[in-house]
């Protein structure tokens, strides 16, 4: 699990690297491409789902088999995926 040494929750933490991680992908124009693979039919939505669950617990150390992470991860990542779908004038659901 994430090192707790800032006196915060351990799921918070798992949030917080969660959050981190979505940022990179954000940052280095990853996730638009993701984006742009998904638009086109080239990954499912679901198939990148588990890469990135894959990063996250090997990387990242988040607890993949807690649902309330999994949750998290489902929510904000459709967040980011629509704010790039937006501005690109495209839709991806």
């Amino acid at each position: 699990m994430v090192s707790n040494f800032w006196n915060d929750h351990e799921e918070d933490m798992e949030r917080t690297a969660i959050d981190h991680y979505l940022d990179d992908l954000g940052a280095n124009d990853i996730l638009l491409r993701y984006v742009e693979l998904m638009k086109r039919g080239t990954i499912s939505r679901e198939a990148l789902m588990g890469i990135i669950r894959f990063d996250l617990r090997e990387y990242y150390d988040v607890a993949t088999n807690n649902e309330g992470n999994m949750d998290y991860l489902e929510r904000e990542f459709d967040e980011r995926v629509n704010a790039i779908a937006i501005n690109l004038g495209k839709d991806v659901r």
